[in-house]
């Protein structure tokens, strides 16, 4: 007899989107510069920085600050946050029990009091070493002149870029947003401050640094005063402070919070400093941490803290769901941006940096936060983390494979100015469709014939897509083709049911 069976199986089908597919079809663009696509040049440090930066390092010895400054990049990259007390305590009670085991037959109820007490001492310090190795040693990290030289040379050229990218994620997507003002909390040497002068120069008035180092304040200024501190500032509205105003009366359009939260001492201290920010904030908080497992915790942390007081997520995420992340691998959601080392005591090279970042954006129309953050004490700071921790958890155990339409947050269309001009009603149009798009969250791997994609969509889940132009049309399998990590992906995305069937003979 012959047994015939049906398996269904669910597969994901794009569709390119009609909006531009017109475009395509009109040869307003090519599908390598589709609205999705967006700047992956390398993005050095500007001219009269680099030449300030030597002006200011005539007396030290400029090769070992660069040595210095590589072997601090490779420290910041393995850090990690501090433990919390509980943590802590789960560690101690876990090693406490080994060694109970361990030493279980030292124990006896013929033990004398002197011998039973000498051996609780003994296993208290084995349980303190064991903690210390086991445990990640966090120190806070104190600049001073040299030491702030040492992380010019060393993270001052990433972080640039990364900012450079990011700002121009806002200014593409946005290009009616000109900042008034702009405040750089955990400015460092200002890395900040130059790249929102290379996108808002003419329009802000005000620039407000914040960093707890003096070192770095001033160096940062005499990096704006040419490398010379008797010269005039190419940016007179600025100024350094080593603390947050008090007052939340004052707002500022764009607020920066930059390789920061590693420095907080406690989870409590992190969630408030973020509270302070997005009161402070008028219109954008941007928040970025290194591309690490630790920095895109942090991110995730604070992305998640902030959405509980009416945050909108601008970029990257396509979704304000549960991050799928989470879900399915310990890798983070992270970046990579192209820059350039600093030409000075060595050779300029090309290298790539990676980076975690949310965009918050303040809801339109909306009433401030009721709650100020210096209203939060410790313990209620406390209790809000654990909330949300556990209500994190049951969301994402509940959210797999779920097919709930999601929110229309906003996301990023980025252009390349240089080939591609679209008016501004065509770019709001665009605009308008794109916050559907998914986000492209891996490498995308380009193979003979197909492409592989993966991409995080706008009902918070990940997908990969197989695309070739045999299934999708030689139209959207260019796009996907010449799609990059970190672009929009300008396609719409459904489940296809494909039965197949399956014949077995056999006889009797």
């Amino acid at each position: 007899f012959i047994c015939i069976k049906f398996m269904s199986s669910v597969r994901t089908a794009i569709q390119l989107d009609e909006k531009v597919n017109e475009d395509l079809q009109n040869l307003v663009y090519k599908p390598r510069k589709h609205p999705g696509v967006m700047k992956h040049k390398n993005v050095p440090l500007p001219t009269q920085i680099i030449k300030a930066m030597e002006a200011s390092t005539e007396d030290f010895p400029v090769k070992k600050l660069v040595a210095d400054g590589e072997a601090l990049c490779r420290y910041l990259a393995g850090r990690h946050p501090p433990s919390t007390q509980l943590e802590r305590d789960e560690k101690y009670e876990q090693i406490k029990l080994k060694l109970l085991n361990k030493y279980k037959y030292k124990f006896n109820e013929d033990m004398p009091e002197e011998e039973r007490l000498k051996l609780d001492k003994y296993l208290h310090n084995e349980i303190i070493m064991k903690c210390k190795k086991q445990m990640y040693g966090w120190k806070p990290l104190n600049y001073d002149e040299l030491g702030a030289l040492t992380y010019m040379f060393g993270r001052s050229a990433q972080e640039y870029a990364v900012l450079v990218r990011i700002f121009g994620e806002i200014n593409d997507r946005m290009p009616e947003f000109s900042p008034k003002s702009f405040l750089d909390f955990g400015s460092g040497v200002g890395t900040g401050t130059w790249a929102a002068t290379h996108f808002w120069k003419p329009s802000i008035y005000e620039y407000f640094c914040v960093d707890s180092s003096s070192a770095m304040n001033d160096l940062a200024d005499i990096i704006l005063r040419g490398g010379r501190g008797n010269k005039t500032s190419s940016i007179k509205a600025i100024s350094f402070r080593q603390f947050l105003p008090a007052s939340n009366d004052l707002k500022y359009d764009l607020v920066l919070c930059a390789y920061t939260l590693f420095e907080m001492p406690t989870p409590e201290m992190r969630l408030e400093k973020l509270l302070k920010l997005w009161n402070k904030t008028g219109q954008f908080l941007v928040i970025v941490e290194m591309g690490t497992n630790a920095g895109f915790r942090l991110i995730s942390e604070a992305r998640d803290f902030l959405l509980r007081y009416d945050a909108e997520i601008f970029a990257p995420c396509p979704h304000s769901k549960a991050c799928p992340r989470f879900m399915v691998d310990d890798t983070p959601c992270n970046f990579t941006v192209k820059y350039s080392t600093i030409p000075l005591g060595s050779i300029s090279q090309f290298k790539s940096e990676l980076f975690s970042y949310i965009v918050l954006k303040k809801k339109t129309n909306l009433q401030e936060t009721a709650e100020d953050s210096s209203s939060l004490n410790k313990r209620q700071l406390i209790r809000k983390l654990g909330r949300f921790s556990r209500k994190r958890e049951i969301e994402l155990r509940s959210h797999v494979g779920s097919n709930s339409n999601s929110d229309d947050d906003d996301d990023y269309v980025a252009t390349e100015n240089e080939n591609v001009e679209f008016d501004e009603e065509k770019l709001k149009e665009i605009n308008s469709v794109s916050c559907k798009w998914p986000r492209i969250v891996r490498p995308t791997l380009v193979r003979s014939k197909h492409t592989v994609c993966r991409m995080c969509t706008a009902e918070g889940q990940l997908k990969e897509v197989v695309a070739t132009a045999s299934k999708h049309g030689k139209t959207a399998y260019y796009c996907v083709r010449s799609s990059n990590w970190g672009d929009l992906l300008p396609v719409n995305l459904s489940e296809v049911k494909k039965e197949e069937r399956f014949k077995n003979s056999k006889k009797e």
